[in-house]
């Protein structure tokens, strides 16, 4: 998904608001086709990018449906500890 490369190219450059924007666009064009797996990651990267905004309840929000999605999805699973950890 073109949408999803975007953002993780403005993650790895460390341009947040950037990288918010394409995996918005990737979760609402999502929906249309409802790919689990791919929902999971798009959720989960934006779980990332909520954390480095500082929005720690978005991010949590975001990984555990990322969770739901794909119970066994090792990333977000990490990535729900570590925002434990900040709350």
């Amino acid at each position: 998904d073109a949408h999803k490369a975007d953002g993780n190219s403005a993650f790895s450059c460390g341009d947040w608001r950037r990288a918010g924007q394409a995996y918005d666009r990737a979760v609402r064009l999502d929906a249309e086709r409802w790919d689990p797996e791919l929902s999971a990651q798009l959720h989960c990267n934006r779980s990332n990018v909520r954390c480095r905004w500082g929005d720690i309840h978005g991010a949590l929000q975001d990984v555990t449906l990322a969770i739901l999605l794909n119970p066994t999805y090792s990333k977000a699973l990490m990535r729900r500890g570590l925002i434990f950890i900040d709350l």
